[in-house]
């Protein structure tokens, strides 16, 4: 093979971009033998795309602004608008998802809540590959008997509107009129806790109120808890954050980079000058599940400047009622799913009136039928989609044709 010089250089082997797109989840696949519907946690670019794979990530402009619309207010963490990479490991939001596996190549990504080891593999790089399955992974189709009202979920914080999405479905206020006739406004119950901290500074870092001022890149703030944590998913959220820079120079993308117990997690603001910013400034960074004592979080800035916000909180997120919370929505699930070009079919049997929400991201294209009979689709959780059904056993049916 000729040597390859200048332009030519830049160009790689024939099949290694596709090997790159689909590694890791492409070679944890094969540890999985599961004939029914699942989803794969992911945050690589079009994985489900090439591989046909239900998955929680998508690289592609034309996305559906419920989607988007479902991450920003759930500050689950993705780079722009058109890239979604994941749920950032949110146990909550995976749950809502019904994502049964989580991929990870090495031990700096933790798995959520609930997922156990099952087994690990090598990619094409010789690299090795971990996956995890949740035991309490809802399926395509759960039920609830309870309803929340958007109205009243905006008004909750981001770590509320998680916890009650398991509680009760979401619904837009002018859906609330039928869906009363057969569900209960539910009154969501909370498992967090504000913790409070101290902050350990250096001569690099100066805090004051609602600031922090970082005078070199790669600088590290340390938060010491007031009162350690445990068995709980840690997260450390920024509200309103504003970056100004110290000197004439503009920077695009600000990273950030907090970390306790070795579990890390990082978010890229983008400020007003970056070409895909979009007007971002409220950040959860979600630092995992441990079961271990907690007593502190450090946060590196990796670019120098003015750190302006709102305010900047650390909350602790219990599972004290999670797992019942799965359960209930797992009473009565669509069963006999089968999945076919642009067509979802499946069955379901109640003993009282419930929704039935679908974990597949709401669009005008789908037409849903129910005991073959034409049914009205409502947008449920933000982004899903849900069916009203009576007690009793029904066929589901749902079609999709591109809207015009």
């Amino acid at each position: 093979m000729p040597s390859r010089v200048g332009y030519v250089k830049q160009f790689v082997n024939i099949g290694q971009a596709a090997n790159e797109l689909i590694k890791d989840r492409n070679d944890a696949s094969k540890l999985i033998d599961d004939d029914e519907f699942y989803r794969m946690d992911s945050n690589g670019n079009n994985y489900s795309l090439a591989k046909h794979q239900s998955t929680t990530s998508a690289y592609w402009s034309l996305q559906s602004s419920y989607i988007s619309k479902y991450l920003m207010e759930n500050s689950s963490y993705t780079d722009v608008n058109y890239n979604f990479r994941g749920l950032g490991s949110r146990t909550f939001l995976e749950e809502l998802a019904s994502v049964k596996y989580f991929v990870c190549k090495d031990k700096t990504n933790y798995p959520p809540y609930g997922f156990s080891y099952k087994g690990s593999t090598k990619n094409y790089l010789n690299e090795n590959v971990y996956l995890y399955e949740n035991k309490n992974a809802l399926p395509l189709g759960y039920t609830y008997d309870h309803y929340l009202l958007s109205s009243d979920y905006e008004n909750m914080t981001v770590v509320q509107r998680q916890q009650a999405m398991l509680q009760g479905v979401l619904i837009p206020d002018d859906e609330s009129l039928k869906v009363s006739e057969l569900l209960i406004n539910t009154t969501p119950v909370y498992n967090n806790q504000s913790v409070e901290y101290d902050f350990k500074t250096n001569e690099n870092i100066i805090t004051k109120t609602n600031k922090i001022i970082v005078k070199k890149p790669k600088e590290k703030l340390v938060l010491k808890l007031k009162n350690p944590v445990k068995a709980c998913e840690l997260y450390l959220q920024f509200d309103k954050l504003n970056f100004k820079s110290l000197n004439s120079k503009d920077y695009n993308i600000v990273k950030i980079l907090a970390s306790s117990n070795k579990k890390r997690s990082f978010v890229n603001h983008y400020t007003p000058t970056s070409h895909v910013t979009h007007g971002r400034t409220n950040y959860l960074l979600n630092l995992y599940y441990d079961e271990k004592s907690r007593d502190e979080i450090t946060i590196t800035f990796y670019v120098p400047g003015i750190y302006e916000f709102n305010s900047l909180d650390v909350i602790a997120q219990s599972m004290k009622d999670y797992e019942n919370q799965v359960k209930a929505l797992k009473q009565n699930v669509l069963e006999n799913v089968e999945i076919t070009t642009n067509k979802i079919e499946g069955a379901i049997s109640l003993d009282t009136s419930k929704l039935l929400c679908l974990s597949v991201p709401y669009s005008k294209g789908w037409t849903a039928y129910v005991d073959g009979q034409k049914a009205e689709i409502i947008r449920t959780n933000t982004m899903y989609m849900g069916l009203l059904l009576d007690k009793g056993k029904h066929t589901i049916e749902l079609k999709y044709c591109t809207p015009i």
